[in-house]
């Protein structure tokens, strides 16, 4: 990695980034990082991320490849769904960082939560047609629109697509498991120590961690709001962190210093994300083992 420029990273203004911005090469700006094939061709993180629980042939990658060539940007701190909206398409993150979340009646919010690239906001449009909750981007973001018909289209066509597709539904269930019990009986530093292994195991998935190091836009208010404690607590735990030579920041990157050590502290197991490849049921049917 090139040298950054280190700055004082703890701020208690509660809407600004954990970092003030330094952008890679010196300069200033926003970072949206991605990842690229050898031929410098961008690579497609939806792709990255099914081709981990299942093998896809070469026309799998390319419909996948098509469905998802129109893009459209969201600024930071947007819904891209509403709760209560009845979506007519499957929107999927390709860049940045959005969250799940729910809000109270008193306007307290809770994230439930972060969606990397790769990441479908809501598959399950054809069987839960009103979102119980809402999705915005924590930074900005470029997400595209399946409609439920293309769907449906590749569940005849190509099946190790849709077997890819229940696959991340149901890592995503196996994810918010363990946020409960990270909620219910971690404590602050483990906690934050386990999201943060989480986040880098699953951008590492797509491609977006660089010698130990990811872009981190997400917030000091969005932390406390993920995992439930004030945003001075969240201040005084990466704090902890940091002083315990496990993570520091250039920029608004976040670099791991010691994985190891972090893995223990959060007690991080990551098999919860399920991203060893394991047979599908095209492959069962097949007689493929």
């Amino acid at each position: 990695m090139a040298n950054h420029a280190k700055l004082q990273i703890f701020s208690t203004e509660t809407a600004k980034p954990l970092t003030y911005f330094v952008s890679r090469d010196g300069g200033s700006g926003e970072v949206s990082p991605t990842t690229r094939n050898a031929d410098n061709t961008l690579q497609n993180p939806l792709i990255l991320r099914l081709s981990h629980p299942v093998d896809l042939s070469s026309d799998d990658r390319a419909v996948l490849q098509a469905i998802t060539s129109d893009t459209r940007e969201v600024p930071r701190r947007t819904d891209i769904i509403h709760e209560g909206d009845r979506p007519d398409c499957v929107r999927v993150v390709m860049e940045g960082i959005a969250c799940r979340y729910k809000l109270l009646r008193d306007g307290s919010r809770q994230i439930t939560a972060f969606l990397v690239p790769g990441d479908l906001c809501n598959p399950h449009i054809t069987r839960l047609q009103e979102m119980d909750h809402g999705i915005a981007s924590v930074s900005p973001c470029m997400i595209v629109e399946i409609p439920p018909s293309t769907i449906t289209k590749l569940a005849s066509r190509h099946p190790r697509v849709i077997d890819g597709l229940v696959w991340a539904s149901l890592a995503d269930e196996s994810v918010m498991r363990e946020w409960i019990v990270g909620l219910g009986r971690r404590m602050a530093d483990r906690n934050m120590a386990h999201l943060i292994c989480e986040l880098y195991t699953r951008l590492e998935a797509v491609g977006l961690v660089e010698d130990r190091s990811f872009h981190m836009p997400i917030t000091q208010n969005e932390l406390s709001d993920a995992l439930g404690i004030t945003t001075v607590h969240t201040n005084r735990t990466m704090a902890d962190l940091r002083d315990r030579g496990l993570i520091a920041f250039e920029g608004r990157w976040l670099r791991v210093l010691d994985l190891a050590g972090l893995r223990d502290l959060g007690q991080f197991n990551p098999q919860y994300l399920h991203l060893r490849r394991q047979r599908s049921g095209s492959d069962l049917e097949n007689g493929e083992v």
